[in-house]
């Protein structure tokens, strides 16, 4: 048994029942445990008690809810690269190329390039929809999820 849980039950000894109070933050991990004697007296303690104590005042006292589990994410089906036309005078590269492309297509992005992105670099828009890229217009391209440009 860890040293939090021995804790939380000597809290729970000193308090009456009735009036116990238990609230977590910092992640379940610092918590605040309010209680009130028989003589009215009331007292207030922060402590660390750890994941385990936090689950077991949980199964005792049913305003405690456990800790959430953390976000998964947002998985790459779902996410968009765009890759707009280089805007800067005499520029000629482009952010991606069409192995690039293959690869982000493979992994389950959605590739947006803007049309004619790559002319100055002399690839065709049909080179990169052989890559499985979707060519879209300036402003698709600019509202992307993941933005792709030259520096």
């Amino acid at each position: 048994m860890s040293r939090g849980i021995l804790r939380l039950q000597q809290y729970k000894r000193l308090c009456d029942i009735n009036a116990f109070s238990f609230r977590c933050s910092l992640g379940n991990l610092l918590c605040s445990v309010r209680c009130s004697k028989p003589q009215n007296r009331t007292f207030l303690t922060t402590t660390y008690l750890g994941k385990e104590a936090v689950r077991e005042a949980a199964k005792d006292n049913p305003q405690v809810k456990p800790p959430e589990p953390p976000p998964k994410g947002i998985p790459y089906s779902k996410l968009t690269v765009g890759v707009p036309k280089e805007s800067w005078q005499n520029e000629k590269r482009v952010a991606l190329v069409p192995p690039a492309v293959e690869v982000l297509v493979k992994k389950g992005f959605t590739v947006h390039i803007e049309e004619d992105a790559g002319i100055e670099a002399k690839i065709r828009n049909a080179d990169f929809e052989k890559s499985g890229a979707k060519i879209v217009n300036t402003e698709s391209a600019f509202n992307s999820g993941i933005l792709n440009k030259c520096s």
